[in-house]
């Protein structure tokens, strides 16, 4: 089996079907955006079951952080965690193709003003939770 590394850049969007609320209220006023929007910087580690195979699964976990804004333009930071699952295709050598599914999850993120408290229902505030994501993707990889 073949290991490697990465620090991984990805931003991406998501829509907005249903927003919960946990303590305090709703914000005032329609939402700015229907959709949020997530920026996470992570470091992985990857477990190739096949690394010299013409055909090569592959499983991966990965640490860092998430910047979150919600569809009301607040924003947020927490740590991030995820897991991986993919097969890359050898087209040569030194250049790969593939397909991946992930799964992201952050701790709890809290929006909106930090000088109310969920004790009551004082002023505005909306608090996250957790932010999680699914995706695939595809990808092409060439060694130097």
């Amino acid at each position: 089996a073949g290991t490697r590394t990465e620090l991984e850049y990805r931003r991406f969007s998501a829509s907005v079907d249903a927003v919960a609320y946990n303590g305090g209220l709703a914000p005032l006023g329609p939402p700015v955006d229907d959709a949020v929007e997530a920026q996470t910087l992570m470091s992985n580690a990857y477990l190739s079951l096949a690394p010299d195979a013409r055909i090569s699964p592959y499983i991966g976990a990965g640490v860092g952080g998430a910047f979150i804004r919600n569809e009301y333009g607040e924003r947020d930071a927490d740590f991030a965690y995820q897991g991986k699952i993919g097969v890359e295709f050898a087209a040569s050598p030194r250049l790969r193709f593939g397909v991946e599914g992930a799964y992201l999850r952050t701790l709890d993120l809290e929006f909106g003003p930090k000088e109310f408290v969920g004790a009551g229902p004082v002023g505005p505030q909306s608090t996250g939770g957790a932010f999680s994501a699914l995706s695939v993707m595809a990808s092409i990889r060439a060694t130097f």
